[in-house]
């Protein structure tokens, strides 16, 4: 079981997003929790394209997620929204999958015209899945090394 779990939304091998994620991720055992990462690049392509929520990776990322004490989701805007791909994870895990857990947005975009995603996007997608949403985080590229 890990104090933090952390999933990465992103599907790009040279993400801003899982590199920030990878920062908080080592701060946060610096305080000494635990911290599990998860990436969608980690899922099976076919269980998130047909949607096989008994696949053995799939059960496991759920238990992670509903053992954590705290759960940071992070993802590129892409068309004013989160990552599609990051959406097919959510809906194949259980409906209530973040129940009564904190859990901290982080979105990473070209542009401040993009920050409004973050709450209107997937502030709302972590909700529905009954997450307690803390305030959230939003980072422009340009102010993101990716080395």
């Amino acid at each position: 079981m890990s104090d933090i779990v952390i999933v990465s939304g992103s599907p790009s091998e040279s993400s801003r997003s899982e590199r920030i994620l990878q920062y908080l991720g080592s701060f946060l055992e610096k305080e000494h929790l635990t911290v599990t990462h998860i990436s969608v690049k980690d899922v099976p392509a076919e269980d998130l394209l047909f949607g096989n929520f008994d696949s053995p990776e799939v059960k496991q990322i759920a238990n992670q997620i509903e053992d954590a004490k705290g759960v940071i989701v992070g993802t590129p805007v892409y068309k004013a929204s989160y990552s599609g791909v990051l959406k097919a994870l959510f809906d194949i895990l259980p409906p209530d999958i973040l129940k009564d857990t904190p859990v901290l947005p982080l979105m990473t975009g070209g542009s401040l015209s993009h920050l409004l995603a973050l709450e209107y996007a997937l502030k709302p997608l972590l909700a529905t899945l009954k997450g307690q949403n803390l305030k959230g985080l939003y980072f422009l590229d340009s102010q993101i090394d990716k080395t």
